[in-house]
């Protein structure tokens, strides 16, 4: 059975995107100081006044200083730069085993 569901990023109640959960997952990264401090900087200079789009900013920023710079935000939880047992996925987490529940055992195609 099929199930659909809406979940708003980043949590359901605060303004952002996906990427602001990275952000609060890395919170501890010994990086975002200087992340931070590097956005402190652009930030007069960014145009959109998007809470999401600093946030992806800000992401990618922490991103480009990793292992493997090039790197996806899905890719980099596959490597291990995000811990994807962090309380900040908890609630989109929360939204997707309800919604499993909600649509039941799998069932074999017939």
């Amino acid at each position: 059975m099929r199930t659909v569901g809406v979940f708003i990023a980043p949590d359901g109640r605060a303004r952002g995107a996906l990427e602001s959960l990275y952000l609060r997952a890395i919170e501890d990264s010994p990086t975002v100081d200087c992340v931070k401090h590097f956005m402190q900087c652009v930030s007069p200079l960014l145009h959109s006044p998007l809470v999401a789009h600093r946030a992806k900013v800000e992401f990618h920023t922490w991103l480009a200083a990793s292992e493997s710079p090039g790197i996806l935000p899905g890719q980099a939880m596959d490597a291990n730069y995000i811990n994807r047992d962090s309380t900040a996925f908890a609630p989109i987490r929360d939204f997707l085993t309800k919604l499993a529940a909600a649509a039941g055992p799998e069932t074999p195609p017939a």
